[in-house]
């Protein structure tokens, strides 16, 4: 998969340990445990423990969105993480995306999300992707809508009740 992307704003790389004081900050943040849950990273050790455990599973992928200069010299920020997770209870991959509170409704994760999603369906020609989320995050659900996805159906998982998107490619 590929490792680098660049659009007009942001650039979006690998997960690496120097993400640790970052992904500290995500995991913790008030969306991110409400509607993914605690993680328990409490420490930059455990943020380094989680890092290393997100980048040794083969069916992970994590890309941390920055914003880029541009146009205009702008210190580049971690502002957002997007992956592809190929779940075992799905049969194509699953679209997630994290964005911190204060870089959210910028636009971010819709620019970020688009760009692998092309990626993911033109050069890796899936044939559909996937995207869950819980029934009370409008947000979420707000964005697979505008990126094109579709509802599919209600799941259950690990007693959880989820909703079930897709984006399927003719």
């Amino acid at each position: 998969m590929q490792d680098n992307f660049t659009t007009p704003r942001l650039t979006l790389t690998p997960l690496t340990s120097n993400n640790d004081a970052f992904i500290l900050e995500l995991v913790n943040s008030p969306g991110w445990l409400q509607f993914i849950g605690d993680r328990k990273v409490g420490t930059l050790a455990d943020a380094q423990a989680y890092i290393q455990k997100m980048n040794t599973d083969p069916t992970i992928k994590y890309w941390v969105v920055n914003t880029s200069g541009g146009e205009m010299p702008v210190e580049d920020t971690s502002v957002g993480v997007i992956t592809v997770i190929q779940r075992d209870y799905l049969e194509f991959p699953d679209l997630g995306f994290a964005f911190l509170p204060r870089h959210q409704k910028s636009g971010y994760a819709f620019e970020a999300s688009s760009v692998i999603l092309n990626y993911l369906t033109k050069v890796l020609s899936h044939k559909s992707v996937l995207a869950i989320t819980l029934p009370n995050n409008l947000t979420s659900i707000r964005l697979l809508k505008k990126l094109g996805f579709q509802f599919q159906k209600k799941m259950a998982i690990k007693e959880e009740s989820v909703l079930l998107y897709g984006v399927n490619i003719t």
